[in-house]
């Protein structure tokens, strides 16, 4: 009855957690993570299509390891700074998830 009274019908698919170099990402998804050192949020949004499917990767709290964003890289993720200070994981995914929700 919460998700009915809040109009979230849909709930959002959770897969089940995977190395992130065994994973294969789709080249007709837009990718981001969220990254201190990446573009702005709100300079992004104007580049986002809401008619394709959207990931998003939020890190552990020390971060991603270099090796891993050039992974990311190789799959055109877009690097999105959410805040000018370093969030801690939980704060990146609450609020990262709203923000891209708002579109």
């Amino acid at each position: 009855s919460a998700a009915e009274q809040s109009k979230n019908y849909m709930f959002p698919k959770i897969q089940p957690p995977v190395q992130l170099f065994d994973y294969s990402f789709k080249s007709d998804q837009q990718k981001f993570v969220f990254d201190p050192q990446g573009v702005s949020f709100f300079d992004l949004k104007k580049t986002i299509s809401k008619q394709q499917e959207i990931i998003l990767l939020v890190g552990p709290e020390g971060g991603l390891t270099e090796d891993e964003l050039h992974h990311l890289e190789s799959y055109v993720f877009e690097k999105c700074s959410l805040t000018p200070t370093i969030l801690r994981a939980v704060q990146a995914v609450a609020l990262g998830s709203g923000l891209f929700k708002l579109l």
